[in-house]
């Protein structure tokens, strides 16, 4: 979860350093960290860290600042780990959330279409399109096909026994 420090000398050249975690003018008081050490901060009797308002969670529908920390007290942190529950963690989640389960599930399908939209394409996939849809659509899709000497995968064992 990205958290801002907003502590004392949070504008200045103070740095604050809690764990591995550094915040300070380099990162303009903005780090990443991990669900458990973004439910420690949020939950400090003094208010020294709140959710950045550059922090990824903060796109999907509906989500708030305040979601965003409560999801980390129920140790979900990131895209992923929303993307990743199940129908039961959605249940066990949604019950400690103010949000609601309609809400949890809305925001875990939000997840895993964003983390469906950003997955990588095959090799060949993206050298067709970088080249153009036209331009050796009748290759294989093989990733390596037709490149000089790289054989088929079956054909390079052949000698193995």
């Amino acid at each position: 979860m990205r958290i801002r420090y907003i502590g004392p000398g949070a504008g200045g050249v103070t740095r604050r350093i809690v764990g591995p975690y550094v915040w300070s003018r380099e990162n303009n008081a903005v780090t990443d960290v991990d669900a458990e050490m973004a439910a420690s901060l949020l939950t400090q009797p003094v208010e020294e860290f709140i959710v950045d308002k550059s922090e990824p969670l903060l796109a999907l529908g509906g989500m708030t600042a305040q979601y965003a920390a409560e999801m980390t007290l129920a140790g979900v942190g990131s895209m992923a780990d929303l993307a990743a529950l199940d129908e039961d963690g959605r249940e066990r989640f949604a019950r400690v959330m103010s949000a609601g389960r309609r809400s949890v599930d809305d925001w875990a399908r939000q997840a895993r279409a964003l983390r469906q939209a950003l997955r990588p394409t095959s090799p060949s996939a993206a050298l067709r399109q970088a080249q153009g849809e036209t331009q050796g659509a009748d290759q294989n899709d093989e990733p390596m096909a037709g490149i000089a000497g790289v054989e088929d995968e079956e054909d390079s064992n052949d000698d193995i026994r």
